[in-house]
């Protein structure tokens, strides 16, 4: 019961790291938005908006706050200005925990997850035919769920109150993933 209180009050540290196509801008921030289930597809979520299209006027939906930051960039987005990375690697910190809450935070920003085919169009990643590129391309067409890693849990034992906290290190086929991206070129 400690724990889920706990889960409930948001009071649990909480980072995740995740390749999202492109690089949010700016670099490191706050996503506060609304969210909740898009009118035309029940399966996703979405940033609900309110009178004149403003995030924070709606009274739908649930609160969701998202604290990010770019890690690192891999290649270079074409016809972008110089450093800007074909995809880039954040770092999630969550204040709240919504259904699909950094998915939908990262797609709000243009920046949808690799392998995520409810919040990113994944036909339109890469346009090279280089050879590197082409290995990419297949890289991500394997990759075979979103690239979202827990990386780090942290709460209160709710018996010793001692402070806790559990790190674990990406699997091996986001490690792969990594590998591959990191052949791409930066100009």
């Amino acid at each position: 019961r400690g724990l889920a209180k706990q889960f409930a009050k948001h009071s649990m540290e909480r980072a995740y790291i995740c390749l999202v196509r492109g690089r949010p801008n700016p670099r490191n921030g706050r996503i506060e938005t609304r969210l909740a289930r898009a009118p035309h597809d029940r399966k996703k979520m979405a940033v609900v908006r309110g009178t004149n299209n403003k995030l924070h006027a709606s009274e739908h939906g649930r609160h969701a706050i998202t604290h990010y930051k770019t890690l690192r960039g891999f290649g270079q987005k074409k016809n972008s200005s110089i450093g800007t990375p074909m995809v880039a690697e954040v770092e999630c910190r969550l204040e709240t925990g919504r259904t699909h809450q950094i998915r939908v935070h990262m797609a709000h920003l243009n920046t949808p997850l690799l392998g995520d085919p409810l919040y990113g169009n994944q036909k339109a990643f890469l346009s090279d035919k280089s050879d590197v590129e082409e290995r990419v391309r297949e890289s991500v067409a394997n990759f075979k769920r979103q690239a979202l890693h827990a990386r780090l849990l942290g709460f209160t034992h709710p018996v010793t109150k001692e402070e806790l906290s559990f790190e674990t290190p990406p699997p091996a086929d986001y490690q792969a993933l990594i590998e591959t991206l990191s052949e791409l070129p930066r100009t």
